[in-house]
């Protein structure tokens, strides 16, 4: 029962915050990503962060046209959180809760967001704060996780990976080409 409290406490704590204050509060290193993995039945929510180089290969306002369909790529991509994160098919998850974050490049929960003017911008490091909530309708059967990072992105090379599940907390580091998480 502590763990769940402390799953539910974690939880409440992450979305109460604004998403680009808890990653200003990291540090930024290229390559790497934080997901934060809170199994509190019958849900599973996902805190990622990553610098926007990783997705994008720049973290800054986009300047050609290449870059904000590359811009847009990443919002529709992350939008569909299955080809992210797939549960076992049995556990009968669905998404049910998405926010996303990233000023830097306009980027929300519901697409790309028009910038303000360049001359307005102040050159900076930026990264995408994502939040992936996960209803699942098996709740019993949360044996797994596959986490699809490395594939959909070429330049992530590690995931700094932390676990809570009613069964008790652990850390994790994951090197491409690694992706199954267990969460029992």
């Amino acid at each position: 029962m502590i763990i769940n409290w402390l799953a539910l406490g974690w939880v409440l704590v992450a979305s109460s915050l604004p998403l680009n204050t808890q990653a200003q509060n990291k540090a930024h290193s290229h390559g790497t990503a934080v997901l934060n993995i809170v199994v509190e039945t019958p849900s599973i929510t996902i805190q990622f962060t990553s610098p926007l180089d990783d997705f994008l290969g720049f973290e800054r306002n986009p300047r050609t046209p290449q870059e904000r369909q590359r811009v847009q790529a990443l919002a529709d991509q992350m939008r569909n959180p299955n080809g992210l994160f797939q549960l076992p098919q049995d556990a009968a998850c669905q998404s049910s809760s998405l926010q996303l974050s990233a000023p830097l490049i306009g980027l929300t929960a519901n697409g790309v967001e028009p910038l303000p003017p360049q001359s307005q911008l102040q050159p900076q490091h930026g990264d995408l704060d994502a939040v992936f909530v996960f209803t699942c309708a098996q709740p019993t059967q949360l044996t797994h996780l596959n986490i699809r990072l490395f594939e959909a992105f070429s330049r992530l090379q590690q995931l700094n990976i932390q676990l809570v599940t009613p069964r008790g907390q652990s850390q994790k580091t994951f090197k491409r080409p690694t992706q199954r998480l267990p969460l029992d």
